[in-house]
């Protein structure tokens, strides 16, 4: 039974009223909203920063490719020899494009992080100044990540020439050596301890990055992180593939395959007439030094040795090869 005009008019006007009623509350959680403050410094996470990182290691790695085929006709000893000069001018070029311009690598642009001070929170925006280096903060970040870097580099080196581990340990040579042992091995521990720290609260990546207070966040929060698996997939593919050939490999013979395929392309034909002196194997038109196997079917010697020596088939008839002998004159002619 439909309801009455009167009843349904009724109904309409419980809406309206209901609706009128919850406007008021309706506005507050609005407004609510619109008061609380952006987060759009949220910080970055783990994955984007390492694969930022790992970016700008692989662009780094693009420059070297193509200086090195640039430099063709320079010697590679002369390269390697001057390789902590072109890794720092490398380095000054990328941090000149990146931090001293308070813009973000090419990696972390990528990866749509950049860098902010780790005091200012979670307030202002992309549009603050907490992402502004002081240029104190950029001259000291220039220096530890180019300068103390090559010169690290190069007085490895010249210990590594000169040779000091070799020295007494009385030495002045030595203790040097040692006293940079100790050095690099204090580095390294106190990098890993950095990185578990990383793992751990997802900030400062690199000790430069706790040592400036610096830490990478997000430049568009509400940007959805865009996974691309076809590089993925094409490695995935390419392991398994190599991992195929390698096992498979030595088990095929090679030789036999192809000479059976040459065999298929040329479709040989048991030896007679005038096709007698011909080669199945290697498809010389005259056989070099003509030998024959049980099958009467003649081929060169170094053809036929191989077969032996493999324990190879004819060629034409697929028989084993167990003997092989000069050819008579009665094996040039045809049956």
């Amino acid at each position: 039974m439909r309801p009455s005009t009167s009843e349904a008019g009724q109904r309409s006007r419980s809406w309206r009223d209901a609706w009128k009623e919850v406007q008021p509350v309706v506005r507050a959680a609005a407004e609510t909203v619109r008061a609380l403050p952006e987060r759009s410094a949220a910080r970055a996470l783990r994955v984007n920063q390492l694969d930022a990182e790992r970016l700008d290691s692989e662009l780094y790695d693009i420059l070297d490719e193509h200086m090195q085929r640039a430099l063709t006709y320079v010697s590679p000893s002369t390269i390697e020899k001057y390789r902590p000069e072109i890794d720092a001018v490398f380095g000054l070029a990328i941090h000149a494009l990146s931090i001293q311009r308070n813009t973000p690598s090419p990696g972390n642009f990528l990866q749509n992080v950049y860098y902010r001070r780790a005091s200012a929170g979670y307030k202002g925006g992309r549009d603050a100044n907490d992402h502004v280096f002081p240029f104190r903060l950029r001259v000291m970040h220039g220096f530890f990540s180019v300068v103390v870097r090559y010169m690290w580099s190069r007085l490895r080196r010249v210990i590594n020439e000169r040779g000091w581990a070799e020295y007494e340990r009385s030495s002045k040579e030595y203790k040097l050596w040692q006293l940079f042992q100790y050095i690099d091995t204090a580095y390294r521990l106190f990098a890993l301890f950095n990185f578990v720290a990383f793992l751990w609260t997802g900030r400062y990546r690199s000790l430069l990055d706790r040592l400036t207070g610096y830490e990478l966040a997000h430049r568009f929060p509400r940007m959805p992180r865009h996974l691309s698996f076809e590089y993925l997939h094409q490695m995935l593919l390419w392991e398994g593939l190599s991992e195929v050939f390698v096992t498979l490999g030595p088990l095929i013979n090679i030789r036999g395959l192809i000479t059976r395929i040459s065999q298929r392309i040329r479709r040989a034909r048991p030896s007679g007439g005038g096709e007698a002196l011909g080669c199945p194997a290697c498809g010389a038109a005259k056989a070099r030094t003509p030998y024959v196997a049980e099958c009467r079917h003649v081929h060169c010697y170094y053809c036929i040795r191989c077969a032996l020596e493999d324990a190879s088939s004819c060629s034409v008839c697929s028989a084993p090869i167990r003997a092989i002998r000069p050819a008579r004159r009665s094996d040039m002619e045809s049956d």
